[in-house]
């Protein structure tokens, strides 16, 4: 079995609770684990390999390690995501959580399904009361007013993006029918299990054919979340997917991915080729590639990166709106703020007294 092979077949066995007990030689457990990490699937990996004799020792706490990295993000997302609704709910402020938040339900243990922030959808012109609520809970701001969501970092270093906008492939402005309604408490679990699966399969097809790919973690989202809430034929689905003209490389993506999980088989093609070799989200940093895109000069890109535009620093301090000749100042002040805040998670941990699952 070729790595690929080895790593799907692992997966196939993390969806059906099953370990795998295949022997492999040294070389082939580093090809396996190079791999999983370019797809983040380590907590999974752990799940199905924890008892198998022939993995090293050494990967093994890698892998543990891995798992116990993401069950400790996972609690502080969640936290973070009681205070948000809270404070959301207490501004009459409509929203509701998606993407990660929803789909780590369908995991066998939300830890095992790696997130990098905690999504939120508002009303648009709610952003920038939202920001100024954040920022008085001293979230930083990362980005703002650039792209269809903004950006935000607490203290404790946990990732919030705050959508409104939601789009599809091609930047067609489509799922406007999500926006909360104004005066609604929408929460993510109070919407139709549907109309979270169409956007899991709608994100998962925009990085794969509009971004810079989407690899074996994202079409494993869209399989637990179809097949644990039975909407693999759901004929609203597929009947909204052939309306926004995406039926068709849908279901050649989907015929990779039941042909993983289902049977724990490579297809060949070109979906499934790129789905391999895509990594999470692409080969490149999505963000790098957005701001090459605004400055393809390297050096303009290096003057953006160390001196960004007034109007961006704006975003992140807003206190120079009123001010804005400090701005050589506060490019100072951001250097500082980015050495004194590395992420470490073993501080981090014994900071904030988080307790970890039994892993």
């Amino acid at each position: 079995m070729n790595t690929e092979a080895i790593l799907i077949a692992c997966m196939k066995a993390y969806v059906g609770l099953a370990p795998w007990q295949t022997a492999l030689t040294q070389d082939q457990w580093k090809s396996v684990m190079d791999l999983s990490a370019a797809h983040r699937l380590q907590p999974l990996l752990y799940e199905v390999l924890k008892d198998n004799a022939s993995l090293p020792p050494a990967f093994l706490e890698t892998l543990r390690k891995e798992a116990l990295i993401s069950n400790l993000q996972d609690e502080l997302q969640q936290a973070h995501q009681e205070e948000l609704t809270r404070c959301l709910n207490q501004q009459g402020i409509p929203s509701f959580f998606f993407k990660g938040s929803f789909i780590k339900n369908v995991y066998h243990h939300r830890w095992d399904r790696w997130t990098s922030d905690v999504d939120v959808l508002i009303p648009e012109k709610h952003r920038e009361h939202l920001r100024d609520l954040l920022t008085d809970r001293k979230y930083q701001v990362i980005a703002y007013g650039h792209t269809n969501h903004d950006i935000y970092q607490s203290p404790h270093h946990v990732l919030v993006e705050v959508h409104h906008h939601l789009f599809s492939i091609n930047d067609q402005s489509f799922y406007q029918f999500f926006l909360p309604v104004e005066g609604q408490m929408l929460s993510g679990k109070e919407l139709p299990l549907e109309i979270h699966a169409l956007f899991v399969i709608v994100h998962f097809l925009k990085h794969l054919e509009a971004v810079n790919g989407a690899g074996i973690r994202l079409g494993l989202d869209v399989y637990l979340v179809l097949k644990t809430y039975t909407l693999d034929t759901n004929p609203w689905i597929k009947a909204m997917l052939k309306d926004l003209g995406l039926e068709p490389v849908y279901e050649e993506a989907w015929s990779v991915i039941t042909a993983w999980f289902d049977q724990g088989i490579l297809k060949g093609g070109r979906i499934e080729e790129k789905m391999i070799q895509s990594g999470l989200f692409g080969t490149e940093s999505i963000g790098l590639a957005n701001q090459r895109a605004q400055h393809p000069s390297r050096f303009k890109y290096l003057c953006f990166v160390l001196f960004p535009n007034l109007n961006y620093m704006q975003g992140i301090y807003p206190a120079l709106k009123a001010y804005p000749l400090r701005l050589p100042w506060y490019w100072i002040r951001r250097y500082i703020e980015a050495l004194r805040s590395p992420l470490k998670w073993k501080k981090l941990k014994d900071r904030l007294g988080v307790k970890k699952q039994n892993i």
